[in-house]
């Protein structure tokens, strides 16, 4: 990746930061679903791994606590979203908190989850029946989280269609607490997409999975794009509730 811009650098630094203090909060307020501190309770009882996945896990899940549960803490969006900014780029800045920050790396690594939610959230549009945070945003840490790793082309572009293969099916029913639990499970794909892709493991060019991950994303958005019945079924579904 080419030398980035100070005032990006800047800005990027700036979301790590922001939504840090909004996981923080998360995990310290009666905040939204609370799955955050559901989690990290699991963690300490043992009933579940203490690893840099589960603690994302934990952290993407608190930031989104706090900020459906309507914390007074600011999250630096993505594609016009603080749900897809906290997908996007959470996971990635807790890899690299627990193995060991290379902070150059370590803002690349955003740069690329931010770019890559954008192009998604080009093609799948900003309101679709498509959940952003956990399709767009997902994507986007997915390939962070590669770069983030070693990866190269190569392997983002695999790591792309890895996840590409799992979730895209992923429905948005309205921003609310629940979104939590979207972004908690989507992280655990995103980090197995991504290690997998690294090792040399991707998934064959079928269904939505095109060879090239620029046409996967546009594939995805045709699917998000063309999904207008399932939106008003949705709106249905929630205004009569």
């Amino acid at each position: 990746m080419k030398q980035l811009p100070w005032e990006v650098q800047n800005l990027i630094a700036e979301g790590v930061e922001l939504n840090e203090l909004l996981a923080e909060e998360g995990l310290k307020g009666n905040h939204g679903a609370r799955l955050g501190i559901a989690l990290q309770r699991l963690v300490a009882s043992g009933a579940i791994k203490d690893d840099w996945i589960t603690k994302a896990k934990v952290y993407t899940a608190a930031a989104c606590d706090a900020r459906m549960g309507g914390a007074m803490k600011a999250a630096m969006s993505t594609a016009g979203s603080g749900n897809q900014g906290i997908m996007a780029t959470m996971p990635i800045i807790v890899a690299a908190h627990e193995t060991g920050v290379d902070k150059k790396r370590l803002v690349e690594a955003l740069a690329v989850a931010h770019l890559i939610t954008s192009y998604a959230a080009y093609y799948s549009g900003e309101l679709s029946a498509s959940c952003g945070c956990g399709v767009k945003a997902g994507i986007g840490a997915t390939a962070g989280l590669a770069y983030y790793f070693g990866g190269g082309e190569q392997e983002v572009g695999d790591a792309i269609n890895n996840f590409a293969a799992t979730v895209p099916g992923m429905v948005c029913d309205g921003a609310k607490p629940g979104c939590a639990f979207k972004l908690s499970s989507v992280v655990g794909i995103s980090a197995e997409s991504a290690l997998l892709a690294n090792q040399g493991v991707k998934v064959p060019h079928d269904g939505l999975v095109d060879q090239k991950p620029e046409q996967t994303m546009q594939n995805i958005g045709m699917i998000a794009n063309g999904s207008v019945a399932l939106d008003m079924i949705l709106v249905k579904g929630i205004m009569n509730k």
